[in-house]
């Protein structure tokens, strides 16, 4: 008995340390600084990571045509169509990152390469979180009532009334 206890023991601890069919489960609403994602760390929940109040519109990884490469995108689930991309223009592996810094910046991060960033270093009052809303703006506000707010996702408000007539 006490061996098959310690054996049980044993895989847990494996499977914990090298996070082996371990399925994230998704954030609603807001992500908070030192959050990374990568499309492998998600693939269990087709790549998004943060979903907006209403389950509405998506932030996360979508496959690209060539079934190996991605892009980070603001996704209406609805409808399945993609509003917003960080990289369209240089697609990553699965395993390259996305990273929100307690500092306030948000980047995405193929090997060494800086393919895209909301360059908010310092901008940010803490503290900090990353949020998507029902009309999938992603913000970074600070925690507080007066809180300042900046746009992460460079997107067109009426394109978000739109989709909501649709």
């Amino acid at each position: 008995m006490a061996l098959f206890q310690l054996r049980t023991l044993c895989l847990c601890l494996l499977l914990l340390v090298f996070k082996t069919c371990i399925a994230g489960q998704q954030h609603k609403d807001r992500i908070y600084p030192g959050f990374q994602a990568s499309q492998m760390d998600w693939s269990d929940n087709g790549g998004l990571f943060l979903l907006s109040n209403n389950t509405a519109f998506a932030l996360g990884f979508y496959q690209a045509l060539d079934v190996k490469l991605y892009l980070l995108v603001v996704i209406h689930l609805g409808t399945s169509k993609v509003v917003w991309t960080a990289n369209r223009g240089s697609l990553i592996s699965n395993s390259d990152k996305f990273a929100f810094e307690k500092n306030g910046n948000a980047y995405l991060r193929s090997s060494n390469d800086l393919v895209w960033s909301t360059n908010t270093t310092g901008e940010v009052v803490q503290p900090c979180s990353c949020r998507i809303q029902e009309t999938w703006y992603c913000l970074v506000t600070k925690e507080a009532f007066f809180g300042r707010v900046l746009a992460i996702l460079l997107t067109l408000f009426y394109l978000a009334r739109s989709s909501q007539k649709e």
